[in-house]
This record gives structure tokens, C-alpha cells and sequence, in this order.
């Protein structure tokens, strides 16, 4: 009898088990993805230097042969500068006449919407300031969000810029560093 009674025991201790064990890697899969989520951004700026460090690297790699590596690297960065200035300045001229354009043609297209609502009859006058607040509103929230997304923006383009010179300068302490993590038997492969 005690063998049979024990038996049921045994059987509710291994179903606690596995449904602890079920239960303790659901939270650590759940605190992963949030964890995840938390560090998205951080790993993504990261993960794009280390891919513009990768890139840049066999170039740099090139130019080492006639010049010392940090020159290098700042002549790397310095060409890839002036490509960029280039291409913002064929983007940036179009950009502004289209926007000029725009400007220009806002009041007739202004009275173009003006006399499509009112053929559709959908306004009446408490509509009419109701959506004009709703729309002041919403301007002067971007007014305050773009100077904060764009300092922002311009902040995460120079610690990515300065995460790949850092990657691109210590490659050799990197490598040293990471190598002195497995055993001297393993260093070689």
C-alpha cells in the first residue's frame, strides 16, 4: 500500500516540476522580449556601425599600403563626407524649389478644398473652427517634436560614425581582446 500511495506522490512532484520549470521559462522568453525590445535601438545603431566599419574596412585595408592606418580611416570618412554633402546637394535645391512651388500654389489649391467642401455641403460653421483648433493644435505639437527628433537623429548619426572609427581604429585590440576570452589551444582556429 505505502509503494502505491507514494506512487501518486511522485507523479504530482514531476508535474509541479515541469510545470515550474514551464512556468520559469515562459518568464525568462517574456523578459527576454521585452528586454529586446527595450535595447532595439541601442542594438540596431550598434549593429549598423559595426556594418559601416565592416565595409569600410577593406578600403582602409587598401590605403594602409601607402598610408599609416588612422590616415587612412580619416581619409576614408572624409571621401564618404564630401559624397554625402554631394548627394544633399543635388537633393536639397530640388527639395526647396518643389517646396517653393507649393507655397506658391497653397492658396489656389487652399480654395480648390474650400469649394470642394462646400459642394459636399459637410461643414457647418462649429465644424469649420473645430477642425482649425484640432489642426493648431496638432502643428504646434510638431513645432515642439522636430527640433527633438532631429537633435536626436543627428546625435545617433555621430555615435554611429563614432562607434565604426572606434571599430575601424582598435581592430587589433579588439581582436586580441576577444581571442584572450577562449584558451591559447583554441586562439588558433
Amino acid at each position: 500500500m505505502d509503494q502505491q500511495e507514494q506512487r501518486p506522490v511522485v507523479a504530482g512532484l514531476q508535474w509541479l516540476r515541469v510545470i515550474l520549470a514551464a512556468a520559469a521559462a515562459l518568464f525568462l522568453g517574456l523578459g527576454m522580449l521585452v528586454l529586446t525590445g527595450l535595447l532595439a535601438k541601442t542594438l540596431a545603431l550598434v549593429f549598423l556601425a559595426v556594418s559601416i566599419a565592416a565595409a569600410i574596412a577593406p578600403v582602409v585595408a587598401l590605403l594602409q599600403r601607402r598610408l599609416p592606418r588612422s590616415a587612412a580611416i580619416i581619409l576614408v570618412y572624409v571621401l564618404l563626407a564630401l559624397l554625402l554633402l554631394g548627394i544633399i546637394a543635388v537633393i536639397v535645391p530640388a527639395l526647396a524649389s518643389q517646396m517653393q512651388e507649393l507655397v506658391d500654389r497653397f492658396p489656389d489649391l487652399l480654395e480648390q478644398a474650400e469649394n470642394w467642401i462646400d459642394e459636399q455641403g459637410w461643414l457647418n460653421d462649429d465644424s469649420i473652427v473645430d477642425g482649425v483648433m484640432s489642426q493648431v493644435q496638432r502643428v504646434g505639437e510638431g513645432v515642439i517634436a522636430f527640433p527633438l527628433g532631429l537633435a536626436s537623429a543627428l546625435l545617433e548619426i555621430v555615435l554611429v560614425v563614432m562607434i565604426s572609427l572606434y571599430l575601424l581604429l582598435e581592430t587589433h585590440a579588439l581582436r586580441r581582446f576577444v581571442l584572450s576570452l577562449f584558451p591559447s589551444s583554441r586562439q588558433q582556429q
